[in-house]
Order: C-alpha cells, then structure tokens, then sequence
C-alpha cells in the first residue's frame, strides 16, 4: 500500500490512527442532512439551505 500511495510508512500509519477532523465531521453531518431531505423528496432533488447550522 505504502509504494503504491508513494508515502512513508511512519507517514502512511501517523495518518491510519489520526481522529477525524472537525472539518471532516461537519461535512459528513452535512452530507447527511443532504441524502435526508433528499429522501424525502418525491421529486427532484433539492437543496435546503440551513439558516443555523448545527
């Protein structure tokens, strides 16, 4: 895995055990409040803007 990502491996096991960012954590709330609105739409999808996210 190491030489086909051309990384470290020290590099390649740092990144394996790092938590999830709080960047990478909103988007994933983010995206799904997206797929539920989504499904719950009958027609098209469409995009809800949220005034106060959480």
């Amino acid at each position: 895995m190491v030489r086909l990502l051309e990384v470290s491996r020290s590099g390649y096991y740092v990144w394996l055990d790092r938590k999830p960012s709080n960047r990478m954590i909103r988007r994933e709330v983010i995206e799904q409040k997206v797929a539920w609105f989504h499904g719950d739409s009958d027609e098209g999808p469409f995009l809800l803007v949220v005034a106060n996210p959480e």
